[in-house]
């Protein structure tokens, strides 16, 4: 018993020291932008890309009325390469625009699979104040208060029940091993390396060659049929909490209460074990989501448009 009791002692909670979501916090996923001037670009891209900047612009304009955190949850740019200078080069205006946000707000940027490599980003002080989460911390944990559970009789016990374990990716995990295979490779410092080796001999022209090319992929709305796929997204996120909790020696039997992703480009919500939560494409929707528009009860579909 006093084994089991001082095991218990030293087992950490999963969401210990999570940092917190804010009441007024922000979601932009999946903007995928297109620096101007690399024309000619896609009639969508090219107003997606100048929304994305109009409103950023816009919240500079009034940092007092600001949301105190941003979320980025990954593909906000199109090809973005961290380790690549003309790629930086390119996306100046994007990057500006985040370094002087994250001036008045929190900002955090999570690495999508179209915009990777951003830890080279963190080794400048112009970016300093942007927490950047590289793909291998992704799920991250945090937790959030949610002020519309109902109050218990004691008022300790009710911030207790109003704390929300919540986890978030920008969405590309849990899919097949051909991806996890393609995704880990272009991500290895030995690729790195060599596309920024390529970007010097070519003097920036590779880069932007085939970022006017992949431009031009199409970016679709995600169709899946959101109560199968939430269940199926749902499991896999409980699969690996309980591996995560197994390494770490965490408390057994915690459970997720919202995952929050992109990636997808669905836009809905669903109630099912947890609350999940795919947000829209700012690319396809100009859809921006508000964390006070989640709800524990019933499934609600993102909103926000920009």
């Amino acid at each position: 018993m006093d084994y089991f009791s001082k095991a218990m002692r030293e087992a950490k909670s999963f969401w210990e020291n999570a940092p917190q979501i804010h009441k007024d916090a922000v979601f932009i996923a999946d903007s995928h932008f297109m620096p101007l001037h690399l024309q000619p670009l896609p009639k969508q891209g090219e107003i997606a890309s100048k929304a994305l900047l109009d409103y950023f612009a816009t919240l500079l304009q009034n940092p007092a009325q600001m949301p105190s955190q941003i979320f980025l949850m990954g593909d906000i740019a199109h090809l973005l390469l961290g380790g690549v200078e003309s790629s930086l080069k390119a996306h100046n205006e994007l990057l500006d625009s985040a370094q002087k946000l994250s001036v008045y707000s929190q900002i955090w940027w999570f690495e999508g699979n179209h915009d990777f490599g951003l830890s080279h980003l963190q080794k400048n002080t112009a970016f300093a104040k942007i927490h950047f989460v590289p793909r291998s911390q992704q799920p991250l944990a945090f937790c959030y208060i949610d002020e519309n559970t109902s109050h218990l009789e004691s008022h300790e016990e009710s911030n207790m029940f109003k704390s929300k374990n919540v986890l978030l990716a920008h969405g590309d995990l849990f899919l097949n091993t051909k991806y996890e295979l393609y995704i880990t490779l272009m991500q290895t410092k030995i690729m790195r390396l060599f596309l920024t080796l390529l970007d010097y001999v070519t003097f920036g022209n590779l880069y932007t060659s085939i970022a006017k090319k992949v431009n031009h992929n199409a970016i679709r709305q995600g169709k899946a049929e959101i109560e199968s796929f939430a269940t199926r997204r749902i499991f896999a996120y409980n699969a690996y909490l309980q591996n995560a909790i197994k390494k770490a020696q965490a408390l057994k039997g915690e459970q997720i209460d919202m995952i929050i992703e992109g990636h997808f480009h669905i836009g809905k919500a669903y109630k099912g074990d947890s609350l999940y939560i795919s947000l829209p494409s700012f690319y396809l929707t100009r859809s921006i989501f508000s964390i006070e528009s989640a709800t524990f009860n019933q499934p609600k579909s993102t909103k926000e448009s920009y």
